[in-house]
């Protein structure tokens, strides 16, 4: 990192590879190995003279890099046993090389600033603006460094936010700063000239320098600040054709020149402190100069973004408009005058942007508005056609309920804005949601009963994890809850899918034609194996988690395992190689902060809402489906001898001996079976939509079991039956409250002469809608449905954290696919994992 581009032979570095990053393992070896180079370096110093001289050097810098204690926050957290062993290896290795350095020169000449680059949450995490990730230690000692400021009673200044207050510390008094300043301060401890392009700011408090010094020191710093001001001024001017500068540096005798001028007088006048004071000042004034020429076309950019979002917004509707209400009548009408005028609104700012120089990307943000807004004049009859038809028959009465119903629009998105600050928020919208299906009357609710209770259930569930903490711990046993119940889930489905199709089928030729159809073995048979996939998902996540936590690193078997269950969502074999020796890397603060009361709690609701009725379901289900089919088959067989008799030679083959003995198809089939099964759906294609979200739901199953580390697995359970739920109610509403409806088509939905004619129904389906119109047309209720959308669509990527903060997404469980630091692919991991609920 610093001798990347130096001059050559002024930066010397040593640095390890990135496999030593290994979150699974000791991290304190890390640092071990920072202070071995170092106490190495001057050894060989003893017995080599050029090596001893070069160290002798004035301005030399040393730069050790400590990573042991940031890998170790992000593998056990900053509370726990394995960070508070790490730290006291830092504190005695910085003893250490300090004592060194000292002896080595003798003279007392040596400076030392002991500082972070970041801090970290309680929970392992950093990246956001919270003061817990912003704060970091500060500690100067040695030549030109002051002495602590000591107070013998009361506070001293600096300790009024009561951070410092466990460390004993309130009587020293404590000199916040920029962190930028800590680059400023080494520069000149160093005697070395101000780094280039810093804006930080020297801390006079840390020095022992005299007034006379000090105020020479300022005048620098302002100098160097004040010609990045200048440099980025020129570059501007350059290519702005009326330049505006900066107002503080406009007037007369406030130019930058006069004000050094003045400071300058103020140093040959001894008058420090007021040159001190002014240089302060002209340094604020400068770098807000540099924010002013950063954002000098922020007006002109944000005008041409919203332009372009609003002009996206318009052609979107107006295409749907055309469509889906107007069936595509109303063609584009470009004419002569309409294509010269806004392709000379292009032209015009294109010349703008080309005078002034202006970056490839202006080019785009100028180029979408005039688009999307062209194609929004040339299809107008078609917005005003469409306007006619969804107001055609209104009455005052109607306008009065849609002015209502639009308040109350836009008084949810209102709402949503909100929940970017307050998670909770979601909470009250599911509960109020419950409620949803009693606006349709109470003879709807009758008929729909079970239905409305699963919306209402799914919604309860939801309204849970908002009031959750963003931020989670690690925990096996709700991983294993949420696999299960995805599991169980999926069981059902298989036990009970043809009586699902059928209910959710509309009445007519589609719903008998399901009756009479036979059972898809092959799409049955594939349902199983994604099934089977979240049982080995599961027992993987379980031997990845026994093993990290056990720090015993990351077996290579299981590691592939994960990956091949990831890759494909249909990987058949694997080896699960399990630990019963748990390390107890509990952070100590988790007691106190309440975190396992309130999973507890979570646990036990959502096992009263969810659990249960799910395994009462399939207790049923086996009992009265699976074991009189099983026994009906099973007596079959015996009568044709397929069977052997029950007193047969069985040997049990015990899970080691299996270890031991793997079965000949191993990995490399397993490789072949992650790239061909998922696509195996395609031999028996279905166009029921409950099929194919619960075939999503199931292939998505084994990525949210591995990648989870708490209850994003209960999550991604509720979030699909109330999607279901939700679809299913839309369906119902429009049958029971639509004038008419789509005619039943005149071949059976499942007619099976040949493997490919389902594709080719559906196909023909689709083809008929499009050339006849045969679809419902929009309605203004679909509005509704819009919002419901994007209500889901939100609480999706705040139910399990805070997407505005991705560092609220603990890394936890990518470790257990790539332990070894790589910052792009965790990051991939990290983000396909938020992305997958979308999918449903």
């Amino acid at each position: 990192m610093f001798s990347t581009g130096a001059v050559p032979g002024r930066v010397t570095d040593d640095t390890y590879g990135a496999e030593y990053e290994d979150y699974s393992k000791d991290a304190t070896e890390l640092d071990y190995w920072v202070f071995d180079k170092v106490k190495q370096l001057f050894k060989d110093a003893k017995t080599d003279a050029e090596l001893d001289a070069r160290l002798r050097e004035s301005k030399v810098v040393f730069f050790l890099h400590l990573l042991g204690l940031d890998t170790t926050g992000h593998s056990y957290r900053p509370y726990s046993r394995e960070y508070l062993h790490n730290i006291k290896i830092v504190d005695e290795g910085v003893k250490e090389i300090t004592k060194l350095i000292d002896d080595f020169y003798g003279d007392e000449e040596t400076a030392y600033v002991f500082t972070a680059d970041h801090g970290m949450s309680d929970w392992g995490s950093h990246g956001d603006g919270h003061p817990d990730n912003t704060r970091t230690p500060l500690i100067a000692w040695g030549a030109g460094v002051a002495k602590p400021i000591t107070f013998a009673s009361g506070k001293a200044p600096g300790h009024e936010d009561g951070f410092s207050h466990d460390w004993h510390l309130d009587h020293v008094q404590r000199h916040d700063v920029a962190q930028a300043d800590v680059a400023t301060l080494m520069a000149y401890l160093a005697g070395l000239e101000f780094p280039v392009n810093s804006v930080g700011e020297l801390p006079l408090s840390y020095l022992t320098a005299s007034d006379d010094e000090k105020a020479k020191a300022m005048l620098v710093n302002a100098r160097e600040i004040l010609e990045m001001y200048h440099v980025k001024e020129e570059d501007k001017k350059s290519t702005v054709l009326r330049y505006k500068p900066y107002g503080s540096f406009a007037g007369a005798n406030q130019t930058t020149d006069d004000r050094l001028a003045h400071v300058e007088t103020a140093i040959n006048n001894n008058q420090y402190q007021h040159a001190i004071d002014a240089s302060d000042e002209l340094i604020q004034l400068g770098l807000q100069g540099i924010r002013y020429l950063q954002t000098y076309d922020w007006l002109f950019l944000r005008t041409l973004v919203t332009a372009g979002y609003l002009g996206w917004i318009a052609f979107a509707f107006t295409t749907a408009v055309d469509a889906y209400m107007l069936d595509g009548k109303y063609n584009a009408e470009r004419t002569v005058a309409s294509i010269a005028a806004f392709a000379s609104v292009l032209v015009a700012m294109y010349s703008f942007l080309f005078v002034q120089s202006s970056a490839l990307t202006y080019y785009l943000y100028a180029f979408f508005p005039v688009m999307f807004w062209e194609e929004v004049f040339v299809r107008r009859k078609a917005l005003l056609a469409g306007k006619n038809r969804l107001f055609a028959k209104f009455s005052q009465q109607d306008i009065l309920k849609l002015a209502l119903n639009f308040a109350a629009y836009i008084g949810i998105l209102e709402v949503m804005v909100q929940s970017y600050y307050h998670r909770s928020i979601y909470t009250i919208c599911y509960l109020i949601a419950t409620a949803w299906p009693a606006f349709y009357g109470s003879d709807f609710l009758r008929e729909n009963a079970f239905l409305c209770a699963t919306w209402a259930l799914g919604c309860a569930s939801m309204s849970i994890f908002t009031l959750l903490p963003a931020i989670k711990v690690e925990s096996a046993t709700m991983i294993l809850v949420g696999g299960l119940l995805i599991l169980v889930l999926g069981v059902l489905y298989i036990s009970l899918e043809k009586s699902l199709l059928v209910s959710a089928a509309p009445p007519g030729k589609d719903r008998e034609g399901l009756k009479a159809a036979k059972a898809d073995g092959i799409s049955r048979g594939i349902l199983g194996a994604q099934v089977g996939l979240i049982a080995l998902a599961m027992l993987v996540t379980r031997s990845s988690v026994a093993s990290l936590q056990a720090k015993q690193g990351l077996p290579l078997g299981t590691q592939m395992a994960g990956w091949f269950t990831l890759d494909s969502k249909m990987s058949l074999l694997s080896r699960v190689s399990t630990s019963q020796t748990y390390a107890d890397t509990k952070p100590i603060r988790d007691e106190v902060q309440g975190y396992p009361v309130l999973i507890q709690i979570f646990i036990l609701f959502f096992l009263a809402l969810w659990a249960l009725p799910l395994l009462l379901f399939a207790g049923i289900g086996y009992v009265f489906y699976t074991l009189p089919r099983r026994w009906l088959r099973r007596r079959s067989r015996m009568e044709r001898g397929g069977l052997p008799p029950k007193d047969a030679d069985y040997r049990r083959v015990s899970v080691a001996e299996a270890a031991m003995n793997p079965p000949v198809f191993g990995l490399l089939d397993e490789c072949v079976a992650s790239l061909v099964v998922p696509f195996l759906h395609a031999l028996q294609p279905r166009d029921h939509y409950l099929h194919r979200l619960v075939v999503i739901f199931l292939a998505f199953g084994p990525m949210f079991i591995i990648l989870t580390i708490s209850y994003e697995g209960l999550f991604y359970l509720a979030i699909a039956i109330t999607l279901v739920s939700w679809v299913r109610l839309e369906h119902r509403i429009h049958q029971r409250f639509s004038p008419a409806s789509t005619p039943p088509s005149t071949h059976s939905p499942l007619d099976l002469t040949t493997p490919l004619a389902p594709a080719l129904s559906a196909a023909r389906d689709r083809e008929q809608a499009l050339t006849t119109g045969d679809y419902r047309s929009l309605t203004l209720s679909d509005a509704r449905i819009c919002l419901f959308f994007l209500f889901l669509l939100q609480s999706a990527f705040f139910s399990t954290g805070n997407i505005a903060s991705i560092s609220s997404f603990s890394l936890d469980a990518v470790y257990r696919l790539l332990p070894i630091f790589d910052p792009f692919s965790q990051g991939a991991l990290l983000i396909l994992k938020l992305l997958a609920p979308f999918a449903l």
